[in-house]
């Protein structure tokens, strides 16, 4: 009995085996670079918007502390600044092209190490004006500006090779902590001559005024009067 070896059909199976896992792993290629490149994308959006939150809650709390500090910032998209949360409490750092470089390395959350990436984090600050509705807009014309509130834009950016979208965050902040000393009745009299941390009924001195029974005062020149 003659036993033939099939060398030759064998090579040739092996052959097509390769042809086809090649044709497999291109395939698999053309769907798993796409993939990690979204993922690698969504990551960076992920960190974009992290670091935006982040700058746009310091502002906040800088802005409770340091009103003046706010006003004296020059307002428009020219005028952009950082903030120093190095110091207590925050100073906010002028810069003329860019703002704070951070560096991030892989995803949030991330367990491994991944390519480290550089974000310019800026804010800048517009005015804030009210309609006749106490509505706030950024057009001044016919409205009345408001020195008490500002928008403030937050702008996040990659950099060099990881140059991305820059991803804007908008916030306001107001001065609403302050405290309003309203007074509405002056049926106290004249005599308060020392500071006080209550609203009362008393005033310092007057002339030309008249206080009538519900507290309300005229002033009064001449034959007539304004009441108040």
């Amino acid at each position: 009995m003659h036993h033939h070896i099939r060398t030759g059909q064998s090579l040739m199976e092996l052959l097509l085996g390769i042809a086809v896992g090649a044709v497999f792993v291109i395939g698999a290629a053309t769907v798993i670079v796409p993939a990690l490149r979204i993922n690698s994308q969504a990551g960076n959006i992920q960190e974009q918007a992290q670091l935006g939150q982040e700058l746009s809650n310091n502002v906040q709390a800088w802005a409770q502390g340091s009103w003046n500090g706010v006003l004296a910032l020059a307002t428009g998209t020219a005028n952009r600044y950082y903030l120093d949360t190095a110091t207590s409490p925050f100073v906010a750092v002028g810069t003329s092209t860019t703002g704070e470089a951070v560096s991030t390395c892989g995803g949030a959350g991330s367990s491994t190490q991944q390519a480290c990436f550089t974000y310019d984090r800026y804010f800048y600050l517009s005015d804030v004006y009210r309609d006749a509705n106490g509505n706030a807009t950024s057009t001044a014309s016919g409205n009345y500006y408001d020195p008490s509130t500002k928008l403030v834009t937050v702008v996040v950016a990659g950099t060099g090779a990881s140059s991305t979208q820059p991803m804007d965050f908008y916030s306001y902040i107001t001065r609403n902590a302050d405290n309003v000393f309203a007074q509405t009745s002056w049926i106290g009299g004249s005599g308060q001559t020392t500071s006080t941390n209550f609203v009362g009924t008393d005033y310092a001195a007057a002339s030309s005024v008249i206080v009538n029974a519900s507290g309300s005062i005229e002033l009064y020149y001449g034959g007539g009067s304004c009441v108040l």
